[in-house]
C-alpha cells in the first residue's frame, strides 16, 4: 500500500481570489493481479470531483471532495488480460490525471519493474524561477518535468528577495507548493529568518534543501564545513548543497585550483589530483550528495560539429566511483542553455545533446539529473529554455520530451546500484573497454557497431538486473544486436517491458537501449 499525504501550503492575499488547484502525491497506480487498494494524496484549495468514467474497473471510496485529502482506490482481482485506464480529478477549471494499471496472469513476473512505487529521479533547474513571478510560469516549470528550482535569487540575492520582508519570499516557496515542485534556497536564509519564520521555512512542504556553494576551492572546505554544520545544528532533515567542478585540462594546475584538473603535461601518477581533491571533499565536508558539473559538447568553430570533451567520461568515472564508494548518491548536469565560456562555444542543444548528457549521467548512476539553466539568463548570446518573460523557446520542448522519459525509466535508475561500467569502439581517456566475458549468462551475444562506439553499464535494483547501453557518439549512429535466453527483456523509454529480440536496434546519438531480467544466480 502506497501512503503518502502532503499539506498544501498557501499564501494568499486576502483581496484576491486564488485560482483553483489540484494536484496528487504519484501519477501513476499499478496493481497486482490480485488486486487491492492503494491509496492517493489529494492536494486542493478548493472542492473538487473525480471522474473514473476511464477506468470503470476501479472503486473508489469517494467521488468528491475539498481541500487536503487521501482517497483509496480499489482494483478486484483481474482475471482477463493487462489492463490500463485513467482517473481524472478536477477542481474549477483545473484537472489532473492518475494512470491505472492492473497486471494479469498472462504477464508473469520477469516482465515486470520491481518498482511500481511511483517515485522518481528528481530534476533540478538551475536559474530557475524567481520571486515575483506569475503562477503560470511557475506550471511551466513544473509541466516541463521539474521537481527542483533553484531560483539565482534565493541563492545568491536574497537581499533583494527580503528587502520589505519575509512574504515575497515565502509567496515564491507557496507557488513552487502549489505546482507539486520543491525548492533550494540559500543557507544564508537563516540570517533574515527567525523564531516562527524558521519553524515556517522547515516545515513548509517546498523546501528541498540547502544551497551551500558552487565550485568551491580546496581551501574553502573549513568554511564549507562550519556552514553545513551551522545548518544541520538548525535543520537536520533537510540536505545541504554543494556543487564540484569537473576534472579538465588547465596549465596551472595547483593544490587549490577551483576545478581538480589534471594537467596538461604529462599524466599524473594515481590518484590523480582530481581523485585526491573529490576524496578530500568527501572526508572533510559533510554533505550527504556528491555533485559535479561539466558541459561536455561543444562545436568545433572550423568543422561546425560537435565534440565531446576529453575528459568528459573520466570525470564521470571518477565521481561515480568516488560516490559509490562514500555511500552517496551522485547528481550530474546537463547544459541546456546555449552560450560562450572558456572560449568553449556552447550549441543550442538538440534532442541528441541533452540524451547524452542524461542517459551517460544516468547509466554512471546518477539520482539528481540538474539543467543550467532553466531561466532566461541575461548576458549576451546566452539562450536558455524560456525567454525574458517566460516564453517557452525550442529548449524547453526538448527538455520536456527527456524529463518524460526519465519519469518513465525512474523504476530502472532511482536507487540502482552501479555493478561495472565500460565503453566499446573508441574508449574515452581514463575509462575501461567493454570486457565481453564479463557479460552476465542472460546474454548468448551482444554486439555493438558504428559511430565511435557505447557506454555499457550493468547496475542492479533488488531483483532487477539491467544492461544499459548509451551511444557515446554525439554525430553518429551505432547498432546493438543482443541475443541471450528467454529471461531477457527490454524496457522501452516508455517504462514498459518487452520480449528481447534478437533483432538489430538503431541507436540515435546519446540515446539508450536498456536490457532487463531478473536475479538469477549467474552475478
Amino acid at each position: 500500500m502506497i501512503v503518502a499525504v502532503i499539506f498544501w501550503g498557501t499564501s494568499c492575499d486576502a483581496e484576491d481570489k486564488p485560482e483553483s488547484r489540484i494536484a496528487t502525491d504519484v501519477t501513476s497506480l499499478t496493481f497486482e493481479q490480485e488486486g487491492g487498494s492503494l491509496q492517493l494524496a489529494v492536494r486542493s484549495n478548493t472542492d473538487w470531483t473525480i471522474d473514473k468514467s476511464g477506468c470503470a474497473w476501479v472503486t473508489v471510496n469517494t467521488l468528491a471532495g475539498s481541500g487536503n485529502q487521501t482517497i483509496t482506490v480499489t482494483a478486484p482481482k483481474n482475471t482477463e488480460t493487462y489492463r490500463t485506464g485513467q482517473i481524472v480529478l478536477r477542481a474549477g477549471d483545473k484537472s489532473k490525471e492518475v494512470n491505472i494499471a492492473q497486471y494479469s496472469d498472462e504477464q508473469p513476473s520477469s516482465d515486470r519493474l520491481s518498482d511500481v512505487s511511483g517515485k522518481q529521479i528528481d530534476i533540478l533547474g538551475w536559474w530557475g524561477i524567481r520571486a515575483g513571478s506569475a503562477a503560470a510560469i511557475h506550471q511551466d516549470m513544473a509541466d516541463a518535468g521539474f521537481t527542483v528550482n533553484m531560483a539565482v535569487d534565493l541563492v545568491g540575492e536574497l537581499a533583494s528577495v527580503f528587502a520589505d520582508g519575509t512574504e515575497r519570499f515565502f509567496s515564491l516557496m507557496d507557488a513552487t507548493a502549489a505546482v507539486n515542485m520543491k525548492t533550494m534556497v540559500s543557507d544564508f536564509v537563516f540570517d533574515y529568518l527567525s523564531g516562527t519564520d524558521i519553524d515556517r521555512l522547515k516545515s513548509h512542504p517546498a523546501l528541498f534543501g540547502y544551497f551551500i556553494h558552487d565550485e568551491p576551492r580546496q581551501s574553502d572546505f573549513p568554511e564549507m564545513t562550519a556552514r553545513v554544520n551551522k545548518v544541520q545544528a538548525l535543520d537536520s532533515a533537510h540536505p545541504c548543497y554543494i556543487n564540484l567542478a569537473p576534472c579538465l585540462y588547465c596549465a596551472d594546475a595547483t593544490p587549490d585550483s577551483w576545478m581538480p584538473e589534471l594537467s596538461c603535461g604529462p599524466a599524473f601518477p594515481e590518484p590523480s589530483p582530481c581523485v585526491r581533491f573529490v576524496q578530500k571533499f568527501i572526508r572533510d565536508v559533510p554533505v550527504p550528495i556528491l555533485s559535479f558539473d561539466m558541459y561536455p559538447i561543444w562545436q568545433n568553430t572550423v568543422t561546425r560539429k560537435r565534440e565531446l570533451q576529453v575528459r568528459w567520461y573520466y570525470t564521470l568515472e571518477v565521481m561515480s566511483s568516488e560516490a559509490r564508494k562514500a555511500g552517496k548518491p551522485l547528481w550530474a548536469f546537463a547544459l541546456s542553455t546555449a552560450h560562450k565560456n572558456f572560449e568553449f562555444p556552447y550549441p543550442l542543444p538538440t534532442l541528441n545533446d541533452i540524451r547524452l548528457q542524461v542517459y551517460s549521467d544516468l547509466a554512471y548512476g546518477a539520482q539528481c539529473i540538474q539543467y543550467f539553466t532553466y531561466a532566461h539568463v541575461a548576458n549576451d548570446g546566452w539562450q536558455a529554455p524560456t525567454g525574458p518573460n517566460g516564453e517557452k523557446q525550442e529548449t524547453w520542448y526538448i527538455i520536456k520530451e527527456v524529463n518524460e522519459e526519465i519519469k518513465a525509466l525512474s523504476p530502472v535508475f532511482l536507487n540502482a546500484t552501479v555493478e561495472w561500467i565500460a565503453h566499446t569502439g573508441e574508449i574515452p581517456a581514463g575509462c575501461t573497454a567493454l570486457d565481453v566475458s564479463k557479460l552476465p549468462s542472460v546474454f548468448h551475444s551482444l554486439n555493438i557497431d558504428g559511430g565511435k562506439g557505447a557506454l555499457v553499464s550493468l547496475m542492479k535494483k533488488g531483483n532487477d538486473h539491467f544492461l544499459v547501453i548509451v551511444n557515446h557518439d554525439i554525430n553518429e549512429v551505432i547498432t546493438v544486436q543482443a541475443s541471450g535466453t528467454p529471461d531477457l527483456r527490454r524496457v522501452k523509454k516508455d517504462g514498459s517491458v518487452v520480449i528481447a529480440d534478437n533483432r538489430i536496434h538503431t541507436v540515435m546519438p546519446g540515446d539508450v537501449l536498456i536490457y532487463f531480467w531478473k536475479q538469477d544466480g549467474s552475478l
